[in-house]
C-alpha cells in the first residue's frame, strides 16, 4: 500500500495541500490519540508501506500493523537529520512533522486486536517524538540536536515490529530485514546507525 504520512507531501516540496489547523487537538499520549482515530475525531492514517511485506505483502491484520510501524521507522530513518542543528529545509517544520509522525503510530495501534500490545509498546517511542516536538517548537534557531533520541525511537519501532513478526512468522521482506538489524534490541542505536541505514536503503 503506497502512503505517505498525512501532510508531509506538503512539508517536502510535493504538490499538495497543507493540513490547517496544526492538529490542535494533539494529544502527548498514544492511548488517547488512538482513542481520537477510533471516535473519527482524527483521520485514520493506516498504512503498511511498499515493499516491507513477503513475496505478495501482508495477508494478515497483525503482518500489517508491523508493517505499519516499520513504514514509520524507514520515514523517519529517511528524514532523520532534521533532528540535527543542520537542518537542511526538507522539512521546514520539524516539530509538525514529529506529530504527523505520531499520529501516524497512533494509526498503527487504531483498531486491532492487539491494541493493547501496540499501545504497551509504542507509548515509549511516541512520547518521545511528541516531547522533541514540544521542544522543537521552543528551538526557532534550529540549534537543538535531537538524533540521539530519534535514534532510540527508530530502535524501538522496529524492535517492536520485529517481535511481532516473529511471532506471527508471516514472513517480511529483504527491506524489512534491513530495517529491524540497524538496531536489534539489547543494542544501542546511534544517528551513525541512521546515517548507514539511509544509504543502505537508497542503493
Amino acid at each position: 500500500v503506497g502512503c505517505v504520512l498525512f501532510g508531509l507531501a506538503a512539508l517536502t516540496g510535493v504538490d499538495a495541500q497543507p493540513i490547517l489547523p496544526l492538529y490542535p487537538n494533539f494529544t502527548t499520549s498514544l492511548e488517547k490519540r488512538v482513542k481520537q482515530i477510533e471516535d473519527g475525531q482524527v483521520q485514520n492514517g493506516f498504512c503498511w508501506g511498499d515493499g516491507l511485506g513477503p513475496t505478495g505483502d501482508f495477508r494478515t491484520m497483525f503482518g500489517k500493523v508491523a508493517g505499519c510501524l516499520l513504514h514509520k521507522a524507514e520515514v523517519l530513518v529517511q528524514q532523520w537529520d532534521i533532528s540535527t542543528s543542520n537542518v537542511t529545509g526538507a522539512v521546514e517544520a520539524p516539530a509538525h512533522w514529529y506529530r504527523m509522525v505520531c499520529t501516524d503510530l497512533a494509526a498503527c495501534c487504531a483498531s486491532t486486536s492487539r491494541k493493547s500490545w501496540c499501545v504497551s509498546k509504542i507509548s515509549p517511542p511516541y512520547g518521545a517524538l511528541a516531547k522533541m516536538a514540544e521542544d522543537a517548537d521552543k528551538d526557532v534557531e534550529h540549534t537543538m540536536d535531537q538524533s540521539e533520541e530519534l535514534a532510540d525511537v527508530v530502535a524501538a519501532l522496529t524492535q517492536a515490529a520485529s517481535e511481532l513478526l516473529e511471532d506471527i512468522k508471516e514472513g517480511y521482506s529483504d527491506r524489512s530485514a534491513l530495517l529491524m538489524s540497524a538496531c536489534p534490541s539489547g543494542r544501542t542505536c546511534s544517528p551513525a546507525n541512521l546515517d548507514r541505514l539511509r544509504r543502505q536503503l537508497q542503493d
